[in-house]
């Protein structure tokens, strides 16, 4: 063999090696992918039924219709063509149309969240209510086992109806609410930063009573504190927790806009010993002689709270409890009962 020809076969097994050794690393990195893929949507599949036997523990049963798990290589897809939860101690039940979890492989802390609806609630009792929407998605991101760190929420062209009677329903344009937890005084009071907006409210239950038709506009903005993680407890049980840990509502801004309506609320609101909501909140009326005349009511008694700007629907007074006792400015309202 001549010495160019043992010098092509060198070169023909160079490239030849090195195919091989690239074919066998991807080979390598796909079934390493394939393991943290795999990994992953097992741990999320286990923790999903360790939550379902967690949440029947607490009274709560949820089902979740034809549950599937898909996303590889890089995202962690959990899916449900319809969710119903019931909580037979209040006779409520929920249902939920298919809804979609997805986290990347790379931040499974974070959780995006969309529904296709409709939404059926059904109270203890009640007529069900039902919500329909365009779109509807939301986000939850996780740290520890603790609640999570912020969970955020927005839907577009709502539809409410109540019950199968012929009431008109009510819409919303847009809605979005958060809840963050707030890092400064979480371990001493367990606070939440609580915010929702509403815009283009129209309900025409209102609109009869009112004579007109006008969309309102809601603004909500307060911190919550002693927000406890989930427990076998009844809604009174939960209050009286909640009590006993001296948790507050400090409300910030509560605000509504309807026409020429505006209403605007800001103070604090908790439980007193005797179970009784105690609070004192500064509130700004403007518009109030409208509402008073369109249901039949004399604007003019709204003077006896402050004079002429009060008679026009203006007011500014706080609304107080003390042992029970509700004023609103000088006036004695009368006394609230017991919670539970």
């Amino acid at each position: 063999m001549s010495e160019t020809d043992k010098a092509g076969q060198t070169k023909s097994k160079a490239p030849m090696g090195l195919i091989m050794g690239l074919s066998a690393l991807l080979v390598a990195l796909s079934l390493g992918v394939f393991f943290v893929w795999y990994r992953a949507i097992s741990a999320v599949d286990e923790g999903f039924d360790a939550l379902l036997v967690r949440e029947t523990a607490l009274g709560r049963h949820w089902t979740c219709e034809d549950r599937a798990l898909a996303g590889f290589p890089f995202r962690i897809e959990f899916s449900c063509q319809k969710i119903t939860l019931s909580v037979p101690q209040t006779g409520e039940h929920y249902q939920f149309g298919r809804t979609l979890a997805v986290a990347q492989i790379y931040q499974p802390d974070l959780a995006i969240v969309e529904s296709d609806g409709p939404l059926i609630a059904s109270p203890s009792g009640q007529d069900p209510i039902t919500a329909s929407w365009q779109l509807a998605r939301g986000s939850i991101r996780f740290q520890g086992r603790d609640l999570p760190v912020r969970v955020s929420f927005e839907a577009d062209s709502i539809t409410i109806t109540h019950g199968e009677n012929a009431r008109p329903p009510g819409r919303i344009s847009h809605v979005e609410m958060h809840a963050v937890r707030h890092e400064e005084t979480f371990a001493q009071e367990r606070g939440y930063d609580l915010a929702a907006t509403i815009k283009d409210l129209s309900e025409p239950a209102l609109d009869a009573i009112l004579n007109r038709a006008d969309v309102m506009t809601v603004n909500f903005d307060a911190l919550l504190t002693q927000v406890m993680p989930p427990a076998r407890e009844t809604t009174q049980e939960r209050l009286e927790t909640w009590r006993k840990n001296n948790g507050l509502l400090r409300l910030r801004n509560f605000s509504i806009e309807r026409g020429d309506v505006n209403f605007q609320a800001s103070g604090d609101i908790g439980l007193d010993q005797a179970r009784r909501p105690q609070f004192q909140i500064d509130l700004k009326v403007k518009g109030l002689d409208q509402i008073m005349r369109a249901t039949g009511q004399k604007p003019e008694l709204l003077g006896l709270l402050g004079g002429k700007r009060a008679a026009q629907g203006e007011l500014n007074f706080t609304l107080r409890s003390k042992e029970g006792q509700v004023s609103a400015g000088p006036l004695m309202l009368g006394k609230v009962s017991p919670l539970y």
